[in-house]
């Protein structure tokens, strides 16, 4: 079955797929679906207010799902089906329980797609996931899970997530603004700012976490007892490689857990990465472990075996080439040639190949030699910036 060049709004079903129901092979082009609704049923294969597609294969392309509401799965529920979405929009999508956008528990791949504006009272503002699920080149901002205990504004996973080249920002929940990971969480080459969580503003973490060649940047844990500006880590395991996260911070009366926050029986190795000009404080633990011996950045001495700079020299959050925002490393920082070559990753957030000079940088970000003036008809004027 395909619906191309068609719109679908204003319908109803009282369990499964407000718009369309699914059990087949279904694609779906440059069409739209909104004010579609399927509000009865809790278990994880009813909702769907827009999409439910049960068990098939669903094939969304160019496409718009707005301001649909369902139990679960506000815009599609992919429950145990194969699903693929590219070029697309979601937004102001709402469900009641679980993914105000999507929820998946089959195999979901997101490309080159944007949601915004959607909601859930619980769990998975932008995306519900307890399957497998892939997202590429793609933007999730100002979702959101808004009861007292919701989980991950942006994504809630409880599957196999993995988080490539793509940036969230703006989202909210009670814990993990932006991602909340209670299983296995890979991000790379991606960006998450200015989400905001009682408890982990960027990530909210009992599960397992790979960071690498990412940025943590102006995430706020917003409760006076709330803690890990950037990231909470509570029980988990994390590897944090070549990443830089700065200017987060943590509401918590006590001050100290405004960047990394380690508690219960965790364990965090960090490598080559930056930390710092968090609020407060750029690391703290309660419990657990913060390995930080490998060719690592701050500028406290609050993070364990981490080298203590005043120059790091970064500008601020921007657009500096590849998919994502990063915080470029200015001429004179304390972070050039400073990685480990062992360790550090083949190339940088943006794609750029380390190393540009002697070694490796440290962080998310590798400065390439500029070029000389005798063979460059242009060259960037760079405002040299103490702090992001």
């Amino acid at each position: 079955m395909a619906v191309i060049n068609s719109t679908l709004s204003g319908n109803s079903a009282f369990y499964k797929g407000g718009g369309i129901y699914n059990l087949g092979m279904l694609t779906v082009q440059n069409s739209t679906f909104s004010g579609n609704s399927a509000t009865a049923g809790g278990s994880t294969e009813g909702g769907g207010g827009g999409i439910n597609n049960n068990g098939g294969t669903l094939t969304v392309i160019s496409s718009t799902l707005s301001d649909n509401l369902a139990s679960i799965g506000g815009g599609i529920n992919n429950y145990d089906g194969m699903a693929s979405m590219q070029n697309s929009i979601l937004f102001d999508n709402s469900a009641y329980y679980n993914g105000g956008g999507i929820f998946n528990t089959g195999t979901l791949t997101v490309q080159n797609s944007t949601f915004f504006g959607n909601s859930t009272n619980y769990d998975g503002g932008g995306i519900g996931n307890g399957g497998t699920l892939t997202v590429q080149n793609s933007t999730l901002s100002d979702n959101s899970a808004n009861y007292n205990g919701s989980i991950g504004g942006g994504i809630f996973n409880t599957g196999i997530l993995a988080v490539q080249n793509s940036t969230l920002s703006g989202n909210s929940a009670y814990y993990g603004g932006g991602i909340c990971n209670n299983f296995m969480l890979t991000i790379i080459n991606s960006t998450l700012s200015g989400n905001s969580a009682s408890s982990g503003g960027g990530i909210y973490n009992w599960g397992t976490l790979t960071m690498q060649n990412s940025t943590l940047s102006g995430n706020s844990a917003t409760d006076s007892a709330g803690s890990g500006g950037a990231i909470d880590q509570s029980w988990g395991t994390a590897l944090i490689a070549n990443s830089t996260i700065v200017s987060n911070a943590a509401a918590y009366l006590g001050g100290g857990r405004d960047g990394l926050w380690q508690e219960g029986d965790g364990y965090i190795t960090i490598r080559n990465t930056i930390v710092a000009y968090n609020d407060t404080a750029n690391c703290g633990i309660s419990g657990g472990t913060i390995n930080g011996s490998d060719h690592n950045l701050s500028n406290d001495d609050t993070c364990p075996n981490f080298t203590n700079s005043s120059t790091l020299y970064l500008g601020p959050l921007a657009d500096n080439g590849g998919d994502t925002q990063t915080h470029a490393l200015l001429p004179g920082s304390a972070a050039l040639d400073a990685g480990n070559d062992a360790t550090c990753l083949s190339t940088d957030q943006r794609g750029v190949t380390r190393p540009q000079s002697a070694h490796c940088d440290i962080g998310a970000f590798e400065l390439a030699p500029v070029p000389s003036p005798s063979t460059a008809s242009y060259l960037p004027v760079i405002l040299k910036n103490a702090g992001p």
